[in-house]
């Protein structure tokens, strides 16, 4: 009897993993601001929680993306990879977009 309960408890444990690396992974993740660039809206050590999926899934190294909802607008905050460094990322108001000059 108390080796089922165990057992029960430790797939629960995995499950629970599972779940937690599946949404931080294409749902929702958590970043602090790391400099002063955004003071008038971010401040510095702020946190803030960020869906991952709207402006669509990206099928790692590959460049496919699916289930795009939205496309960033000019004054939007988006979160994106520091392009010199891939483990960096950058929280900026979006400026400009594709195509403009």
């Amino acid at each position: 009897m108390e080796k089922s309960k165990l057992k029960r408890n430790i797939e629960s444990i995995i499950w629970t993993i599972v779940i937690v690396f599946l949404l931080r992974a294409f749902v929702v993740q958590g970043y602090v601001i790391p400099s002063g660039s955004m003071e008038d809206t971010l401040l510095p050590g702020d946190f803030v929680l960020a869906a991952k999926f709207v402006y669509g899934l990206e099928i790692p190294y590959t460049g496919v993306k699916f289930f795009q909802f939205y496309k960033p607008k000019r004054q939007k905050i988006v979160i994106f990879l520091f392009p010199v460094d891939k483990h960096r990322d950058f929280v900026k108001r979006c400026i400009g977009l594709p195509g403009d000059t």
